[in-house]
C-alpha cells in the first residue's frame, strides 16, 4: 500500500506518532525524514508492506486531496487517490512498467 501524506511539520508529526504507536518505533524515523521529499519511507516487507510519500511527482499534494475518493469500510475511512491523478502521476515518472499500468 502506498500512503501519500502532506509534507508539512504538524502532518509528519502526527503520522510520526501513528508510526511509532502501530510498533515501528526502532526504525527510529524523525520528523526529517519524513518531510524529505527525495526519499520515502517503507514499513515491513512485500507483500505487506506500507510506503510512505510526502512527494509524488507530476501532482500536488491539495490537488490530489481535494479530488480524492473516499472509502468507508466498517470502521476504516481512507481518501483514495483519484484515477486521474493517479495515470499524471505515472506518466511524468515514466517508469516502464507506470507506463504499462496506465495503458491498462
Amino acid at each position: 500500500m502506498d500512503i501519500f501524506y502532506e509534507g508539512t511539520q504538524e502532518s509528519s508529526k502526527k503520522l510520526l506518532q501513528a508510526i511509532n504507536k502501530f510498533g515501528f518505533r526502532y526504525l527510529k524515523i524523525t520528523i526529517d525524514d519524513l518531510i524529505d521529499k527525495d526519499g520515502y519511507i517503507k514499513l515491513g516487507n512485500n507483500p505487506v508492506r506500507i510506503d510512505l510519500f510526502c512527494d509524488l511527482p507530476g501532482v500536488e499534494f491539495n490537488d490530489v486531496y481535494n479530488s480524492a475518493i473516499e472509502y468507508k469500510e466498517e470502521n476504516v475511512d481512507v481518501k483514495v487517490i483519484h484515477v486521474n491523478h493517479l495515470i499524471q502521476n505515472k506518466q511524468f515518472v515514466a517508469w516502464l512498467q507506470d507506463l504499462d499500468d496506465v495503458k491498462n
